[in-house]
């Protein structure tokens, strides 16, 4: 503090070298508010989350799918994947309702002007979060890049990329979770614009799909 009268540097009530009463600040000290730590996720259950968002904030979920990545004959690496993830699975909108995962598929279908295409249904017994996770670690190691993601109030759509072969251009798989009472309903379709047959590309990547998420399964 100095003083007002002479400027000398001065404590207390009076300023030692003048004798002029000192004026008590008027400003406050700084507080200091120490930073928020972020949250932590890795003591939730996540088995049964449909928000996947939240899924790709647990480091175990991302080590997992980091694991698959680095399985990829495409050579795309763990950090790569995620980043896609990260990219395209925003956070839900707060205080707008979720409407069921019905409803998101037929946006998706009717966005690609899907009326027939490779189409299968199976019943996973693992909780739908486990399914979710499982199916990103299947598009990992297979190197599909995820396009577009949306989570509901009882599942999820993915959207990943088919890529392109010697025997058929470019396309896409969508795969929507739904969550029932003792298993989860995956439905997946593969969609690949622009020729009439695709020579058993479809039914392949549906095989692999299916299987990777039985196996997952019966390991749990």
């Amino acid at each position: 503090m100095f003083c007002s009268h002479c400027g000398k540097q001065a404590s207390g009530n009076f300023c030692t070298a003048c004798g002029t009463p000192l004026a008590a600040s008027t400003t406050d000290a700084p507080v200091l508010v120490p930073l928020e730590e972020p949250a932590d996720c890795s003591h939730l259950d996540w088995s049964t989350m449909t928000d996947c968002d939240l899924l790709l904030q647990i480091p175990a979920v991302r080590e997992r799918i980091a694991s698959s990545a680095a399985k990829s004959e495409k050579r795309m690496t763990g950090e790569q994947f995620l980043e896609l993830c990260d990219k395209f699975i925003s956070p839900l909108t707060a205080g707008v309702p979720l409407v069921p995962v019905a409803k998101i598929s037929v946006s998706f279908y009717a966005k690609l002007g899907v009326k027939t295409g490779k189409a299968r249904t199976e019943y996973v017994r693992s909780p739908i979060g486990s399914v979710i996770v499982d199916t990103l670690c299947s598009l990992a190691e297979r190197g599909q890049e995820l396009k577009s993601a949306t989570s509901a109030e009882n599942g999820c759509v993915l959207e990943a990329a088919l890529p392109s072969d010697l025997l058929s251009f470019a396309g896409s798989l969508i795969v929507t979770l739904e969550q029932s009472l003792q298993a989860t309903r995956v439905e997946a379709v593969t969609v690949i614009p622009g020729q009439l047959y695709d020579w058993g590309k479809s039914n392949r990547a549906l095989n692999v799909l299916f299987a990777q998420l039985e196996q997952a399964s019966r390991a749990a």
